[in-house]
């Protein structure tokens, strides 16, 4: 019966189910990604490109970094202060604020404090 070939509207046995999975699952290739990409940059590419290591890997990518390359550069994204006003924590923008001699009220909310950032 492997030889069988199935023809349309015909009711198929259990056997011939069988083998039509088996032979759909053989001609896939066995991805780790599953379905994923699999050209997408490392984990230190995409920070070079400018993205937060947070966003890796890109949507539609399998990773091609290790665990501990990643985990590495994530480390190091928390480890470095924002720079940008706009971005940063309450906190942070408060002695931003006030390093440029900015003056706010303390219990100003994010909203009206990242209102008192010039325009560059």
């Amino acid at each position: 019966m492997e030889n069988d070939e199935i023809k349309p509207g015909e009711q198929l046995t259990l056997a011939q189910i069988n083998r039509l999975v088996k032979q759909a699952q053989e001609q896939q290739s066995p991805t780790p990604g599953f379905g994923l990409r699999e050209d997408g940059p490392t984990v230190a590419e995409f920070i070079a490109s400018g993205y937060k290591a947070s966003n890796y890997p890109p949507a539609g990518y399998a990773s091609r970094s290790t665990a501990e390359e990643i985990e590495a550069a994530l480390k190091a994204e928390k480890e470095t202060p924002e720079t940008d006003p706009l971005k940063m924590k309450v906190p942070e923008l408060k002695e931003w604020l006030t390093a440029k001699g900015i003056t706010f009220y303390a219990t100003a909310k994010k909203e009206d404090l990242q209102a008192l950032v010039p325009a560059e």
